[in-house]
């Protein structure tokens, strides 16, 4: 989702003004005879949303914080192998000047279209037709002749990072610098409507259920918070390249000052 914000201060929105639905109609209906009996059967009501809403928003956070997990080792990975590709190319000597210059042109590109949020998907795009610096980088290193065998170890040894033979990150450099390529799916517009109808009915019966005195208006405003605020969570989560909580790309700034050393 391009901007979870306007959808978590919906799902506050719509929360809060359920529970003031469900207050305006429990002054309307009046006193319950049976109150004790009504309230045993509302309880067991909200506690049963409650169970099967805290299980689907407790698997959707684990999912979102796996995706946002699994993006964060693909930029270490990928910072790891640009320096230990550095090193190797490094002690094959001066004849690897210009694939060494590539993988910094590697680096450099990586940097700046995780930066660069929604552009960086129109520029993986763009980057189908023309080549990419990956690919670039794969040339310079198999146009490489080995002069004797210490060198041409050197050579395999680089080859093998790019290919994924040798790795420390998910994938080999090649998946890595395409792992970003299609923008994540966002959560089901499906989904999102039936998680807030449940959310906006909890609401509702605790309305019902509650007198709506300051106290529990105070509560109650506390609630939505906390639930809208974990919505805008799951949302941001699930897209690691856009919005506030973006993947960290220190750790690829780190490996380009190393570059060349």
């Amino acid at each position: 989702m391009d901007n979870p914000l306007p959808l978590s201060l919906l799902v506050l929105a719509c929360t809060l003004a359920a529970a003031a639905a469900g207050f305006a109609l429990r002054r309307r209906l009046g006193p319950d005879p049976d109150a004790d009996q009504s309230r045993e059967g509302v309880r067991m009501a909200m506690s049963l949303m409650t169970t099967f809403t805290a299980i689907v928003l407790g698997m959707v956070t684990a999912s979102a914080k796996e995706t946002y997990d699994q993006a964060t080792a693909v930029v270490t990975g990928s910072a790891v192998d640009m320096i230990t590709l550095d090193r190797k190319l490094d002690n094959y000597g001066p004849e690897a000047a210009a694939a060494r210059a590539e993988v910094r042109v590697c680096v450099d590109r990586m940097i700046e279209e995780m930066q660069s949020g929604e552009r960086y998907f129109v520029d993986n795009r763009r980057a189908t037709e023309v080549g990419t610096t990956i690919e670039s980088l794969w040339s310079a290193i198999q146009v490489l002749k080995p002069a004797d065998g210490r060198q041409a170890d050197l050579r395999d040894q680089a080859l093998a990072i790019l290919s994924g033979r040798v790795k420390y990150g998910p994938g080999n450099l090649e998946q890595q610098r395409w792992a970003f390529a299609v923008k994540p799916a966002s959560v089901p517009r499906a989904f999102l409507i039936v998680v807030v109808a449940w959310l906006v009915l909890e609401f509702f019966a605790l309305g019902i259920f509650f007198t709506g005195s300051r106290a529990m208006s105070v509560a109650i405003t506390i609630a939505g918070l906390v639930v809208a605020s974990s919505m805008f969570l799951i949302l941001e989560l699930e897209d690691p390249l856009t919005g506030a909580m973006r993947v960290p790309v220190e750790s690829l700034e780190l490996a380009r000052d190393l570059l060349g050393r």
